[in-house]
């Protein structure tokens, strides 16, 4: 038996056993965790994870105590459903035209669909301005056939709405909510934040700034992060280290940096994207800040763009190849609802990092 290698460990698994199913390797019970564990090369505790998808999509009784799964056969022997697509509708917002990691997961989504048979249509908002939600609803679903939506970083509210018209949707980035037709894929944002503050921390930095764009979700998380992770962090300094803001253009964001860096003195500044550390390193090297003398940089972002940076900046680091393959399997799957795909992260240290004293 060939063992599971990829990195998206839990949802290969899950297919693996899910096609094992379908050649009837076993009739109507699974054998024990520790049996599979052992079968596939895993630990049991990825094993446990894998079948919980593998339930959500429909294929196992839920567990009882003590008492081996039951298989639900008729889902098992079920011909997958192999109709050609119809219609993809993509919403993104318009300031995601710069994030390579973004951009590269539409186009292949457009891609993978299109050889399927199936259209495409692309429509670009601004998640924070726009306020006319329910006609813009109206306008992408009256009188059109979508079959399913793929959503870019999507605020609750519009996911929400969007979710009450019953199409599936396809949520990558943004945070998991409390809907029916909605699957997420993403890194968790608490646990890359603790990541990323250990390890500012362990170079000695305290005084980290944050700007939380407003058209995202989580700031809450942000403030227990740093609460957590910071030494005599106070919620009196949320408003300096932690602001939300609301930057679209280079003018705002050189404005943002000329007052902020000055009223608050940090000694690291985390950023959302390439777009935004662009932005900032540009700025510096026009004041003659120097990076990471005087200024260490850490980016919340995995694109391409990390390479051209000089030096490299700090950042995370995520499998894009994995990200696609998770719209694809939920695609091939039939927009199963609910699932919440991990895709994980790594932190690259890179050099936009100084120690500094206390």
């Amino acid at each position: 038996m060939s063992k599971i290698k990829h990195n998206l460990l839990r949802q290969d698994l899950a297919d693996a056993i899910i096609a094992d199913l379908r050649k009837g390797i076993w009739k109507n019970n699974l054998p024990g965790l520790r049996q599979l564990a052992d079968r596939y090369g895993v630990s049991k505790r990825t094993c446990f994870e894998a079948l919980r998808i593998v339930e959500c999509e429909g294929f196992l009784e839920p567990a009882a105590e003590r008492s081996k799964r039951k298989i639900k056969v008729d889902q098992v022997n079920a011909a997958p459903d192999l109709a050609e697509p119809g219609q993809l509708l993509i919403i993104s917002d318009h300031r995601e035209k710069c994030n390579n990691t973004h951009i590269s997961l539409l186009n292949r989504a457009m891609r993978f669909w299109t050889e399927r048979g199936g259209t495409v249509r692309h429509v670009e908002v601004d998640y924070t301005r726009s306020r006319s939600l329910k006609k813009l609803t109206k306008d992408w679903f009256e009188g059109e056939t979508v079959d399913c939506v793929c959503m870019i970083a999507g605020p609750r509210s519009w996911v929400r709405l969007i979710d009450q018209v019953g199409v599936p949707v396809f949520l990558y980035g943004g945070n998991k909510t409390d809907t029916k037709h909605c699957s997420t894929a993403g890194y968790g944002l608490a646990g890359a934040l603790d990541n990323i503050i250990a390890y500012l921390t362990s170079r000695g930095h305290r005084r980290i700034l944050l700007p939380w764009q407003r058209a995202y979700n989580g700031h809450q998380m942000c403030i227990d992060a740093f609460v957590r992770g910071v030494s005599g962090f106070a919620d009196k300094q949320t408003a300096d280290l932690l602001p939300i803001v609301d930057l679209v253009s280079a003018e705002d964001y050189s404005r943002y940096w000329a007052s902020t860096l000055v009223s608050v003195q940090p000694t690291c500044v985390v950023l959302h994207n390439s777009l935004e550390a662009i932005s900032l390193v540009s700025f510096c090297a026009s004041k003659g800040v120097r990076i990471p003398r005087d200024l260490s940089v850490f980016v919340m972002d995995g694109s391409e763009l990390m390479e051209w940076f000089v030096p490299q900046l700090s950042h995370l680091c995520f499998d894009n190849n994995a990200d696609i393959k998770l719209f694809e399997r939920w695609v091939k799957k039939g927009f199963p609802a609910g699932m919440t795909y991990d895709t994980g992260f790594k932190l690259v240290p890179g050099a936009t990092v100084a120690t500094i004293d206390g």
